[in-house]
């Protein structure tokens, strides 16, 4: 809805007053214009008026014609009648009395907004809000001013004579290759004088202007005669309107020798066409006779001027949202394109939504381009080229370029909604005054009666099968199909293949979808969504396959209790497909509804949601993500207060495995000796599954290497692959295969090759058998970091890069980070990267462990830099390495490595010229660690150095 405010904006001291006998001429005047620009008056007052346009319904030209009344009403003005006009926009929620319900309250806003707007303004000044700026800044000259009330205004000097390349919205070409090569091509033939034809259709907001203007840059660049009109939609009734307002700019600037060519005319046909650019642009019905002989006379000397400027050169004639153009126009058109042939260097280009013009028939070689929308990567480049899309994260353009589905004007106007909104999220963004919104809301209003049932179709999802809703509607399905199908030729709907013999249909665009959805008034909305919930919930079909849209419809409708049962049951369905991010959100709504409603769900089915929700989240994020350790200890808190939830004992398991991955290993061991024991005392046999497997890696990372392997082996004899294949998906991995690795790892440091060897095997066997993506990224890097250890660099780096790709897929940054480690040390192995490109490489994925919250592999990581630096013979920066390590070491308990780091520190210390008595004592240090932990691949590498690295050796090496 767009409203018109007419005021008095000076005392009337200004001036004599207005004579009471003129005041109803004035306001007859006023009115007279309102009305002539397809306004409504709302409410008058002397000359102090409210009109509106778009209601009931939204046209795309009614922000423009409302200006056009305000500018024909501001020069009423006079020192008697100091009057001013303010134009706003609001917005109605249609719907079943949407009248009564909102346009009352809407209207009364826009009216208030509009009344600020004349405060400080000047007689004769139309003024415009900021957001009101971007519905006309295209058509209209514009000035900025004061503020009012903290808001930007405009002054609208008046339209356009002559479309002004710097007031476009900045758009940057992007994708539509092939279509510019046809452009090419065709402005080649023109030069070479041969006439042609293009026309370039598409929806709207494809980028059909952004082509021509490509076209327009080569044609002006070579000095050709580019000659531009633009249909406007509020200019439909008024004969050659466009070709009017297009002569008037080649007169102004004085191109084309238009002028020239008017002057040699006769005298008939020079005053007819003066006549024909003397009309106002104001009138959108002129009755002067252009019908028939004189407007037959103008389109001929058209031609002739047309054929006289492609003597001289080049001539590009360019028709702008031609399936807005007057009939006049139309013609004209026409005409150009029988004259084609004979007009030699011209080419006829038009943009239309319309694939064909009925009108034009020509025998030129006619190039047809209909646009295709851009692939998402292109929707992504686009919006990092624009000013609005630039200022936001690549994460966002991301998602806009998805929501955007590939239409670029959707995507700009999204990007500059998103970026003054500080809840990108917002639905109600649509609503938001601008383009975007006028669009939409234009194409909903154009389907009349039919605009109540795409409403309810929005209700119900994008996609919507015919049967469910017809339910919902409690009409018939057979009756929809009809209304469908006329929706489905005017572009609004698709249909999609039936299912079980039912017909189902998509919105062409999921914005057409939202505005649908957030015109519909609140109430109606959530009986709507109950009604679809219900329908769902009895098709056992549409419950086993989507839970979530069940919940989601509930919790629209209000039903908290039920929405909580239903997000549950969604968030376990996804966990058991390892669709980890939408098993997080679905169980996080979950316990949204719980907060809506504390009766929605009981303690003990909390505990449960709480549960699998920390599970998920280890998943996603990490054990030591706050987030999944915050859902543990809510769990645990929960599972005590609460009588019968028996969520204890997994609360404990899942802090003792946070506490791993954050490294805290003494804290560890003692929340796993307390599981040990419990689930030992119970018997049960998978809980002590878990609680040895767990406690088997605290040993392992705290270098107890025989401790490790007799709880590590215990988990093994307790597994059993089918028994206990559901606690992959409640407990984030195999508790089987993360034993085998575990146990390979530690054997191989233990020196137990061949047992090694099977478990490795036996753990990839399983994980590969098995296909859980976290399971798989687990053993992958697990076993990636046993063949480094053992110094297989070509294996190291085959695991590594196996468990990323499968890691960066699922979104498991952990793991990531992890097997990037490895990588860069392996990079060293095979010489692929210089120094410094190495160094960069590990310290850019210890960096992106440490954003994970984790320390359990910080000293080995840092272990692999110092090796690193030793290879290019960096000692300095190695012995940093080193000490950090030893540092993250012994603060944790994290001594599994720990010989290793000293170890490197003795190599590192020789190599720097550090003293061969403490060189030795290092040594030493490293061998008795090796040697009480039982690490015997440590102790020989230990021993070797010792035994290559006598002191002769030791100076002799130090002075190379």
């Amino acid at each position: 809805m767009t409203v018109l405010t007419t005021g008095i904006v000076a005392p009337s001291s200004a001036g004599a007053p207005a004579e009471a006998s003129t005041l109803p001429q004035i306001k007859r005047k006023i009115r007279n214009a309102i009305e002539e620009w397809g306004g409504q008056v709302v409410w008058q007052s002397g000359v102090e008026v409210m009109a509106c346009w778009g209601v009931p319904q939204t046209g795309e030209d009614h922000v423009r014609l409302a200006v056009r009344a305000a500018l024909q009403i501001a020069e009423l003005r006079s020192p008697q009648l100091p009057i001013a006009c303010a134009v706003e926009t609001g917005l109605v929620v249609a719907g079943p009395n949407a009248a009564e319900a909102n346009g009352i309250k809407l209207a009364a806003r826009a009216y208030q907004k509009s009344k600020q707007l004349l405060s400080e303004v000047r007689p004769g000044w139309v003024v415009v809000s900021d957001a009101f700026r971007l519905l006309v800044e295209k058509s209209f000259q514009l000035e900025p001013l004061g503020t009012a009330s903290g808001d930007q205004r405009w002054r609208v000097i008046g339209p356009r004579t002559r479309r002004n390349p710097t007031c476009r919205t900045a758009s940057t070409l992007v994708g539509h290759l092939s279509e510019r090569q046809v452009l090419d091509k065709a402005w080649l033939r023109i030069v070479d004088g041969q006439p042609q034809c293009v026309s370039i259709t598409g929806e709207a907001g494809i980028g059909k202007s952004t082509l021509l203007q490509y076209l327009g840059e080569k044609a002006r660049a070579a000095r050709a005669h580019w000659v531009e009109f633009e249909c406007l939609p509020e200019a439909r009734r008024a004969p050659l309107h466009a070709v009017r307002q297009g002569l008037r700019g080649l007169l102004l600037d004085r191109s084309a020798g238009l002028a020239e060519f008017i002057s040699e005319l006769r005298d008939a046909d020079r005053r007819l066409l003066q006549f024909l650019l003397e009309q106002r642009d104001e009138s959108l019905d002129i009755r002067l006779d252009m019908e028939g002989s004189r407007q037959e006379r103008i389109i001929a000397l058209l031609l002739d001027w047309i054929a006289a400027l492609s003597r001289a050169g080049p001539v590009v004639l360019a028709f702008e949202d031609l399936h807005w153009a007057d009939q006049g126009t139309l013609d004209l058109v026409a005409r150009i394109g029988k004259r084609l042939p004979d007009l030699g260097p011209v080419g006829l280009v038009y943009t239309s939504r319309a694939l064909e013009c009925r009108h034009l028939k020509t025998e030129v070689e006619h190039s047809r381009l209909n646009l295709s929308r851009l692939a998402p990567e292109e929707i992504r480049q686009l919006l990092a080229c624009s000013e609005a899309g630039s200022a936001l994260s690549s994460t966002m353009r991301r998602r806009i370029a998805i929501r955007s589905e590939g239409i670029p004007l959707f995507a700009v106007e999204l990007a500059r909604l998103c970026a003054s909104a500080s809840n990108n999220d917002r639905l109600d963004l649509l609503l938001e005054p601008g383009p975007l919104n006028t669009i939409l809301s234009a194409r909903l209003d154009s389907l009349g009666t039919r605009k109540s049932l795409i409403q309810a179709a929005a209700i119900v999802g994008r996609e919507f099968d015919v049967e469910v809703l017809g339910l919902v509607l409690q009409i018939n399905s057979s009756d929809l199909i009809d209304d469908l199908h006329r929706l489905e030729r005017s572009g609004i709907l698709e249909s999609l293949p039936r299912r079980k013999g039912s017909a189902r249909f998509r919105f062409s665009h999921v914005l057409l979808r939202e505005a649908a959805y957030a015109s519909v008034i609140e109430a109606r909305r959530a009986e709507l969504h109950f009604r679809t919930a219900e329908v769902l919930a009895k098709d056992e079909r549409a419950s086993d396959e989507a839970p979530e849209i069940i919940a989601r419809h509930y919790a629209a409708a209000g039903d908290f209790k039920k929405a909580f049962t239903w997000w549950f049951r969604a968030g376990a369905r996804a966990s058991e497909m390892a669709a980890t991010r939408a098993a997080v959100h679905h169980l996080s709504q979950a316990l949204a509804a719980l907060r809506q409603d504390p009766g929605a769900g009981s303690p003990q089915e909390e505990v449960a949601v709480l549960r699998l929700l920390g599970a998920q989240l280890v998943l996603l994020k990490g054990n030591a993500a706050p987030e999944a350790v915050d859902a543990f200890r809510r769990c645990l808190d929960l599972s005590r207060e609460a009588p019968g939830a028996d969520g204890e004992f997994d609360a404990l398991w899942a802090l003792h495995t946070c506490h791993l991955v954050r490294g805290d290993i003494d804290e560890a061991l003692k929340v796993g000796e307390r599981l040990t024991a419990s689930a030992d005392r119970d018997g049960n046999e998978e809980r002590r599954l878990r609680a040895h497997r767990v406690q088997g890696l605290a040993k392992l990372l705290n270098g107890q290497l025989d401790a490790a392997f007799a709880h590590l082996r215990l988990a093994l004899d307790l597994y059993d692959e089918a028994r206990h294949a559901n606690l992959r998906f409640q407990y984030a991995s195999d508790q089987g295969a993360l034993a085998r690795a575990h146990l390979a790892w530690g054997e191989a440091i233990a020196g137990l090759l061949d047992s090694s060897i099977q478990n490795a095997e036996a753990a990839l066997a399983l994980s590969s058998r098995l296909r859980h993506p976290h399971t798989s990224a687990h053993v992958l890097c697990v076993l990636a970091a046993r063949a480094q250890t053992l110094g297989d660099q070509a294996s190291a780096s085959a695991l590594a890069y196996a468990g990323r790709t499968i890691a960066e897929r699922h979104e498991f940054p952990y793991w990531v980070a992890w097997a990037d480690i490895i990588l860069g040390w392996s990079q060293r192995q095979a010489g692929d990267l210089g120094y410094e490109e190495t160094i960069q490489h590990i310290e850019n994925a210890i960096r992106a462990y440490r954003r994970t919250g984790a320390t359990q592999a910080l000293p080995y990581a840092l272990l692999l830099l110092a090796d690193v630096a030793l290879t290019y013979d960096r000692p300095h920066r190695a012995l940093s390495a080193v000490a950090e390590g030893w540092q993250l070491a012994e603060r944790y308990g994290l001594m599994l490595y720990a010989s290793e780091l000293l170890r490197i520190r003795a190599v590192a210390e020789l190599r720097s010229g550090s003293d061969l008595g403490d060189v030795s004592k290092t040594l030493e240090q490293a061998e008795q660690l090796a040697t009480r932990q039982g690490a015997k691949t440590f102790f020989c590498r230990i021993a070797e150095f010792r035994i290559h690295s006598e002191p002769r050796q030791m100076v002799s090496r130090r002075e190379t």
